[in-house]
């Protein structure tokens, strides 16, 4: 029986670790978000600074409603491609948006 008993203490190892999953975490971004004016933006168009109104900075997408027919309404942004903070948050020149935009309520 000893000579067995590892070979069994393996077994029982083996079943107990594959009982459990691991489930994989998103790991979500800050992003900052801003309302997209304009009607001529496609969802992967670089955006002028002057069409680009800060809402927030956040990991989530702000529950914004939207009306109109453009693709961009909401479109959030990294860090990188900002300036200034707060209110005075505004895109560091034409961007395109790293979180694909939300498109406008038809």
């Amino acid at each position: 029986m000893k000579k067995y008993l590892l070979g069994v203490f393996a077994i029982a190892l083996a079943v107990g670790f594959s009982s459990f999953t691991h489930t994989k975490t998103e790991k979500r971004v800050m992003l900052n978000w801003f309302n997209i004016d304009g009607n001529l933006y496609s969802p992967t168009s670089a955006v002028i600074p002057a069409d680009a109104t800060f809402i927030q900075r956040s990991e989530a997408q702000p529950d914004l409603g939207c009306s109109g027919a453009s693709y961009q309404c909401l479109s959030g942004f990294a860090d990188s491609k900002v300036t200034g903070t707060g209110s005075s948050t505004q895109l560091n020149g034409n961007q395109a948006p790293d979180q694909t935009p939300q498109k406008r309520n038809d």
